[in-house]
């Protein structure tokens, strides 16, 4: 009996933990994309004069290409929960440099 009781807290301790994604709600995806709005914004402001000084001094010159791969697959999944501002969001999505 103490063997089950072993082989069964071992089973679950080694099984591996599945996390579980929830989408995004209407109201945290229209709030992200008004901020990603005011950072592309100041982006779009400053690197007009100077391209490298837009890439030090603002939010999304200083995100990594992960980090903006990330908000576009959330903008993606915005999409998929917010119809009325899919096409927003796809837009947004297209803007968010790749570099």
């Amino acid at each position: 009996m103490k063997y089950i009781v072993l082989v069964i807290l071992l089973a679950c301790t080694l099984a591996p933990s599945a996390q579980v994604e929830h989408a995004p709600s209407i109201e945290q995806c229209r709030t992200d994309a008004r901020l990603w709005d005011a950072e592309w914004n100041k982006y779009a402001d400053t690197s007009k004069d100077d391209t490298s000084q837009a890439s030090k001094e603002t939010d999304i010159g200083k995100t990594t290409y992960q980090e903006r791969n990330d908000r576009i697959g959330e903008l993606d999944k915005c999409r998929a929960v917010d119809p009325t501002y899919r096409t927003s969001y796809r837009d947004r999505s297209s803007y968010l440099p790749n570099d």
